[in-house]
Order: structure tokens, then C-alpha cells, then sequence
């Protein structure tokens, strides 16, 4: 996915999209961690906004992947010694770095707050490594009488200035429409499968959608756990699709061991 991607980039605004069950939060959290830990580790803070699920939800996903600990031992606090260790691991790393890594602010915010809280801890922490919001559609709107699709576009339009005056990358995740899975047989997200699409595909920089086809054939073992990040669109480079396992009770996306790289230009 790097090799595809060159990285994430100051000044892009990236929207990964999905249908819900596909795991975007996943990967997103895994793009966060990447920046948080592997691109300015104890230099830059990350800033996510998770509109859908709270604090503790992401904070347990962030230790089942770094600490490799299923899920659903650390919601049952059925730890055993090997993952006491690797959580003491974790812990001890995050907290030799000078500023937290990651900042979470959940809850609902409106895309002028979230442009706000942004320019605030950028200031106050000299920068930022990047941020998140979890997802789009579900930023608060101001009754005020517009068409939602013009609502949308407005916020995807204020997240791609924020990346581009703060030099950061921004990732929006984004929800896909449902008519992908009425009636056709390739159930691969598209571009123009993004709801209220227009602006968004417009202002992205790189759209990536996650795809298991295990969600819709679950009968067939030959699909567990096989995924792929379809890149639909990168300004500065080409598309394709990178295979990916899908680890869900780890909460994360690794590339399998030979990974199939599909690149067109």
C-alpha cells in the first residue's frame, strides 16, 4: 500500500470509504496508528474524531492491534501474562514520548469545530502528524435548510483547507451507498458509489475503499479473512487494488504475505 501511496501526504485530504461491516474504522485507526507511532513517532500528535463510537472503543481497538490482544479478552479483562507483558510494552513506549500520540475527541462536532479543536492543538503542540474523522456523514449539520448533498460538500470542502493550510494529511471516512449491493454482481465500491459523491470526489486527494467479499459470500472459507483496499483514486499516482488480510478481533489490516498489487495509471 505504501509503494502504491508513496505514504500519506501534508496537504491531501484522503477519504477511505465502505459499506458499514467492512471494517473502515479498522483501517483508519490503522493509517492513525501508522502516523501516531511509524511516521514522526513523539513528534507530532494525531487528532481523531470518532462521531460513532466513543473513547474507550477506539482506545481498546488501539491496544488490541499494537499489543496484538484479541478483543475480546481486553473487553472481558482475561488477560493472560504474555498480553500483561505486551500491554506493558505498549504503555511503556507511548509513554517515553514527549507529547501523547494520538488525541481522540468523540462525540458530535460540526466541521467548523472540527476545523476549530485542529488549528488549536496544531498551535499548541507546534503541529500536527495528521488527522482522522470517523466518518463524514455523520458530522453535525446545522438545520438550515440546505440539501444534505450540499451539507456534505461543504465539510469535505473544509477538511481538504485544513489539510492544505495546516500541511497535514486528513482522512475522512466515508459511508458507501447501498445500491452497490442491489443486483450487482461485482459488489467492488466505485468512486461514484460514495453518497452525496460529487463533492467529495472532487475535493479528494486519494480515495481508498475497504472490500471483503467474505461478507457477502460467507458460506465460502476460501474468503475468510481476505480483504482488499481498492484505491479509486490518487491525484499524484496510480490505482489498483493491494490484497490485505482482514484481522478483526485484532483490529487490523495486515498485507498478506505475497501481496497481489493490481496497478493501472
Amino acid at each position: 500500500l505504501d509503494r502504491m501511496t508513496a505514504g500519506l501526504h501534508g496537504g491531501e485530504l484522503i477519504i477511505v470509504g465502505a459499506r458499514p461491516a467492512m471494517g473502515k474504522t479498522t483501517f483508519g485507526m490503522n493509517l492513525v496508528e501508522n502516523m501516531a507511532f511509524k511516521s514522526n513517532p513523539g513528534i507530532k500528535p494525531v487528532l481523531v474524531f470518532s462521531i460513532e463510537m466513543n473513547a474507550k472503543e477506539i482506545v481498546t481497538r488501539l491496544i488490541a492491534s499494537m499489543a496484538h490482544i484479541e478483543m475480546d479478552k481486553l473487553k472481558k479483562y482475561r488477560l493472560d501474562e504474555t498480553d500483561l507483558k505486551n500491554m506493558l510494552t505498549v504503555a511503556t513506549k507511548v509513554n517515553n514520548y514527549k507529547y501523547p500520540p494520538i488525541f481522540i475527541c468523540d462525540g458530535q462536532v460540526s466541521a467548523q469545530e472540527i476545523r476549530s479543536i485542529t488549528k488549536r492543538l496544531s498551535r499548541e503542540y507546534n503541529g500536527l502528524g495528521g488527522v482522522m474523522v470517523d466518518y463524514l456523514q455523520r458530522i453535525n449539520f446545522p438545520n438550515d435548510g440546505r440539501a444534505r448533498h450540499e451539507q456534505i460538500g461543504e465539510a469535505s470542502w473544509i477538511l481538504k483547507s485544513l489539510a492544505k493550510e495546516l500541511q497535514i494529511p486528513v482522512i475522512a471516512l466515508a459511508q458507501v451507498g447501498r445500491d452497490i449491493e442491489k443486483g450487482r454482481k461485482d459488489k467492488r465500491p466505485m468512486n461514484a458509489d460514495l453518497r452525496e459523491s460529487g463533492s467529495i470526489e472532487q475535493d479528494a486527494d486519494v480515495i481508498m475503499f475497504v472490500h471483503r467479499e467474505e461478507a457477502y459470500q460467507r458460506d465460502n472459507p476460501e474468503l475468510k479473512g481476505k480483504a482488499e483496499i481498492i484505491i479509486g483514486k490518487q491525484r499524484n499516482g496510480p490505482t489498483g487494488i493491494v490484497d490485505m488480510f482482514f484481522q478483526g478481533n485484532y483490529a487490523r489490516f495486515t498485507e498478506t504475505s505475497q501481496a497481489n498489487i493490481e496497478q493501472t495509471v
